[in-house]
């Protein structure tokens, strides 16, 4: 297949949606239930699993640097240290195509994932990973994040915002600039800015507010534009949005991650 041969010879890396890490313990179209599903990875490239009480590890033998949990939380995806791209089908981490290499994954749903490939390329897969489509941008990408078919956003090397609203890429805000970025729902994102400012956007208002001026994170996840956004902050602390971002509170003040993920 055409798709299948452009990925094989342009193997890529994929950082998957978010990097955290836990000492004792790591986007939506739409959203089928409103249980959330929260992973994270620890420093030590442990996976671990939020049961909304505790951190548990569903596999206490799997690997990874990142990991993107999907808007529909059943999908999971991982990036493993030698940058192979591997899938959570519920008990166990399978390969969909062990000639796909990546430096971030964002996952929507069983079908469809996007992600940055060597060089800043885009690739993006509409089949759970097996074959790989590459969208061709003017600049690189070092980051993407998929909340839905509709809702896609980008952070070019110069960390301009990008957005992909199912039919063309524009930039909503030319004077923004982001580290981070993670897409919510159909018409929202979150963002972290410099000096680890976390700012929120809603495309009513085409506009990046800032909920909490001393709220300081080091990475972010979201599957809703007001519940469901958690995030890493300086020594590995663990957060979760409280009132779309005015308060952040620890669920376990013990944890430690180095990446998040969250969907429902």
């Amino acid at each position: 297949m055409e798709n299948n041969k452009l990925f094989n010879q342009y193997k890529f890396v994929i950082i998957i949606s978010f990097l955290i890490g836990c000492s004792s313990c790591k986007i939506i179209s739409p959203i089928k239930n409103n249980t959330p599903v929260v992973w994270g990875i620890t420093s030590n490239n442990h996976v671990w699993k939020w049961n909304g009480s505790y951190w548990y590890e569903p596999n206490p033998d799997a690997r990874l640097i990142q990991i993107s949990v999907g808007k529909e939380g059943n999908v999971i995806m991982g990036l493993t240290s030698n940058n192979h791209i591997w899938k959570w089908n519920g008990n166990y981490w399978f390969e969909p195509n062990s000639e796909a290499l990546a430096t971030q994954i964002s996952t929507i749903n069983g079908s469809e994932a996007w992600a940055v490939g060597y060089s800043g390329r885009v690739f993006q897969t509409t089949n759970g990973g097996n074959f790989w489509t590459e969208v061709f941008f003017d600049t690189k990408i070092t980051r993407i994040s998929a909340g839905g078919w509709n809702n896609v956003w980008a952070i070019t090397e110069d960390k301009r915002i990008l957005h992909f609203d199912g039919l063309s890429w524009d930039e909503p805000n030319t004077s923004a600039r982001a580290e981070q970025i993670s897409a919510c729902g159909v018409d929202s994102a979150w963002a972290i800015g410099a000096a680890n400012r976390v700012f929120r956007y809603l495309s009513s208002n085409n506009y990046w507010s800032e909920p909490n001026p001393n709220a300081k994170l080091t990475q972010i996840s979201c599957a809703d534009y007001y519940g469901l956004i958690w995030g890493v902050g300086f020594n590995n602390r663990v957060f979760k949005a409280v009132n779309a971002g005015e308060y952040w509170d620890e669920p376990n003040p013990a944890a430690r991650l180095i990446q998040v993920s969250v969907g429902y």
